[in-house]
């Protein structure tokens, strides 16, 4: 039988091992992701020469009014402040809404991927460019701390739009399906993705 401070030693030896172990694991783990990273972003980007000019020269500013209806007062979560007033649409103005929408949709239909691209390019950079602003207005409407909403908010629709930019065409390529043995020398199956359009 081992000596009890022996023991101890080989105890704290052990978990020394296991702590250094882990933070092997865990450094390999970060080089990687690093590594990773670097080679797609430096032979795999997603950003490619837009096709047109972009949307509205970079400029997301709406050119129509806002809700002219019932006023709602805007208050923060956190503190109860007063952020200020807002309007509610008229029945009118939610039709003229739609009908904005709809033909939107229709021209963004016809619209190759390259030009959607461009523009969720246009979109990335302007969020970007706007990260400060965006959290702190997600913090006064909310309550988030700017943590959150940096997290929440901004690196999130970051990632979505450059997965969406990097993966997007690919996801609306038509899929084959597979037909019956028999039917496979005169049928053939795809499926093929289409704008809907508004819903709603």
């Amino acid at each position: 039988v081992a000596p009890r401070g022996r023991r101890n030693i080989d105890i704290l030896s052990a978990t020394m091992l296991d702590n250094l172990s882990y933070g092997s694991i865990a450094l390999a783990l970060v080089l990687g992701y690093l590594g990773y990273y670097v080679v797609t972003s430096v032979f795999f980007s997603a950003r490619r020469k837009p096709s047109r000019p972009p949307f509205n020269g970079g400029d997301f500013k709406r050119t129509y009014k806002r809700g002219t209806g019932k006023p709602i007062p805007c208050t923060s979560p956190a503190t109860g402040e007063t952020l200020g007033t807002c309007h509610a649409y008229t029945p009118g103005e939610v039709k003229a809404a739609y009908t904005r929408a709809a033909k939107a949709a229709e021209d963004w239909s016809k619209t190759s991927f390259d030009e959607r691209r461009a523009l969720m390019m246009d979109m990335l950079d302007w969020v970007l460019d706007h990260q400060e602003e965006i959290a702190q207005m997600s913090t006064k409407e909310t309550g988030k701390t700017l943590a959150e909403a940096a997290l929440g908010e901004v690196m999130t629709t970051l990632e979505k739009l450059r997965w969406l930019v990097q993966h997007g065409e690919d996801c609306l390529a038509p899929e084959s399906r597979g037909v019956p043995l028999l039917l496979r020398f005169t049928k053939s199956a795809r499926v093929e993705w289409y704008p809907l359009g508004v819903i709603g």
